[in-house]
């Protein structure tokens, strides 16, 4: 087992804290697929350990803050950024307005600003986002048409943002 993901556990952050099989399976899945991708390293590494902040028994921001630091300690910080912003990321308000602009205004769900985020980043937000949907549209039988439906109009709206071979897998799956 990769020594950060173990180091993740001894940090009991997010979802590595309840790891089984299955959850290994799809983060190691979503990494392959970001290879697959041509996903700069930092990348994807950011899809093995996007799950270190998700389902945190974490409420406010100054508990955040120090996770962060220790997150970052495990991972780096490049990739640490990609996985605080995909955790922080208001999808609902982004995926929901019209994209008129390359502009990046990026909403903040755990300080509820929004902050300008440099573009590559956004980029790389989308991309795991999309390979995250993609597993999770593959690899899960039991889901419901309408969350499959719910993915694709989602990839559909972060198409502008993502690479070329991840335009070319959704739109294969179309």
């Amino acid at each position: 087992m990769d020594i950060n993901i173990r180091k993740l556990i001894e940090l009991g952050a997010g979802k590595f804290e309840h790891l089984d099989s299955t959850l290994i399976t799809h983060i190691e899945s979503t990494r392959c697929r970001l290879k697959e991708w041509n996903a700069d390293i930092p990348l994807q590494q950011a899809g093995l350990y996007y799950i270190a902040y998700l389902e945190n028994e974490v409420n406010n921001s100054r508990a955040v803050a120090g996770l962060r630091n220790s997150v970052k300690e495990i991972v780096g910080t490049e990739v640490e950024t990609i996985i605080y912003y995909y955790y922080a990321w208001d999808k609902v308000t982004f995926m929901h307005q019209p994209i008129t602009s390359r502009e990046c205004v990026f909403n903040n769900a755990i300080t509820g600003t929004q902050e300008s985020i440099p573009y590559l980043l956004f980029c790389q937000l989308c991309e795991l986002y999309a390979a995250i949907a993609i597993d999770n549209i593959h690899v899960e039988e039991t889901f419901s048409l309408e969350i499959s439906s719910k993915y694709r109009r989602d990839l559909s709206s972060i198409m502008p943002y993502l690479s070329a071979p991840a335009k070319r897998k959704i739109t294969i799956m179309e």
